[in-house]
């Protein structure tokens, strides 16, 4: 929740910097003030779009044959759910899958 909040202000601050830097531009007022905020501004603002495309959600289903198990457990802090970790050494990508809970005795 904290990080959902974090990540609007922070998509809401980025776009109020471009619209800011696009402002002072027209203006004529600040060209130097004006290029580097919206530098600043679109790239926080690219970052924070392409974070999510990045770093997809994790599935539920196995990945595909020829993925490796990479032994990697960890317990996900968003929904507390027990998470494995697998690899493909032909791109170098990573995958994690939800582990099935089982119940302890």
């Amino acid at each position: 929740m904290y990080k959902s909040r974090l990540r609007t202000a922070l998509l809401w601050l980025s776009a109020l910097g471009v619209a800011l830097s696009l402002f002072f531009a027209a203006s004529g007022s600040g060209k130097a003030l004006a290029t580097q905020l919206f530098v600043l501004s679109a790239v926080v603002l690219v970052s924070l779009l392409i974070e999510r495309w990045r770093y997809k959600r994790v599935s539920d289903l196995r990945p595909e044959p020829g993925w490796e198990d990479t032994g990697e457990r960890f317990r996900d802090t968003q929904t507390g759910r027990l998470m494995a970790v697998y690899f493909d050494p032909a791109t170098a990508q990573r995958h994690y899958v939800v582990v099935p809970d089982v119940p302890r005795r």
